[in-house]
């Protein structure tokens, strides 16, 4: 297996704190695009007790995106504005680890669109998902050393879900951007964002009916989530039905506005 790409430069993935947390590893090319690995466990589980789909944040913006920057020149690097997962049924039944395959589906001049498909280990698939990410340049000598959790975190709830509240019609949480769930940027991680997202909502659906459970997660990123900020991630439920619903969720930091995810829960 060759470690450069075909757009010439080394493969230049790192495990860091939220690939740890995430159990994500082995990120590497493929046949085609590239592939990715996640442990499953009990620690997918939301706080209800049910496997959350934000579990799977990191491989898919691990996959995706590296996907991406190993399809650009030395130097170039792509930083996520749009993710979509379709979560199949299969994801709520499966208890094998994951593998992640993803390629790069179509570019432009600034930017890439990126597909992925996510299999248990009997060649199930459990989720479809693409991404959208612009191109920009990045010095990976800057890239921080891997940073580890805090003292006695081991699941990701342990960092995201620090202060919840929820009622009918809304769910919030705040947590705090650590050095753990950074990217080499020093930003909130794409796919801890994502997670968060999930989660949030997750709540809120279960409040209304723990019939309901999240079937498909779009989000966007118009700004990144600075290292060492508070966000707040909070969740409102649009619309619903006796089988459907949907959520809003933005998460803000600064006084701005980060992230803002769409949730459609079905009642399964």
């Amino acid at each position: 297996m060759s470690d450069k790409q075909s757009g010439g430069q080394e493969f230049p993935y790192r495990e860091l704190g939220a690939e740890r947390l995430f159990r994500v590893h082995d990120v590497q090319p493929g046949r085609v695009g590239v592939v990715g690995h996640m442990s499953a466990g009990d620690w997918m589980l939301g706080p209800d007790g049910i496997r959350s789909p934000g579990s799977l944040g990191v491989l898919i913006d691990d996959t995706l995106g590296y996907a991406m920057v190993a399809s650009q020149p030395p130097g170039g690097w792509t930083t996520s504005t749009e993710i979509t997962m379709e979560v199949f049924d299969a994801f709520r039944h499966s208890t094998s680890d994951l593998v992640a395959e993803a390629r790069v589906a179509d570019k432009s001049s600034h930017g890439y669109l990126a597909s992925c498909t996510i299999k248990d280990a009997e060649g199930t698939q459990v989720a479809a998902c693409h991404m959208r990410g612009r191109s920009m340049h990045f010095d990976r000598t800057a890239q921080p050393l891997p940073a580890r959790a805090p003292e006695g975190v081991d699941l990701p709830g342990q960092l995201i879900l620090q202060d919840t509240v929820r009622d009918e019609q809304s769910a919030e949480l705040r947590f705090e951007v650590v050095p753990a769930i950074q990217n080499p940027m020093f930003n909130l991680h794409g796919g801890v964002g994502f997670c968060a997202i999930a989660m949030s909502a997750g709540h809120l659906l279960q409040g209304l009916d723990p019939r309901f459970a999240a079937t498909s997660i779009h989000a966007f990123y118009p700004r990144p989530v600075p290292g060492g900020s508070l966000a707040t991630v909070r969740s409102e439920l649009r619309t619903r039905t006796r089988t459907l619903a949907m959520v809003d969720v933005e998460i803000k930091s600064e006084g701005k506005t980060r992230v803002v995810g769409r949730v459609v829960g079905e009642a399964l």
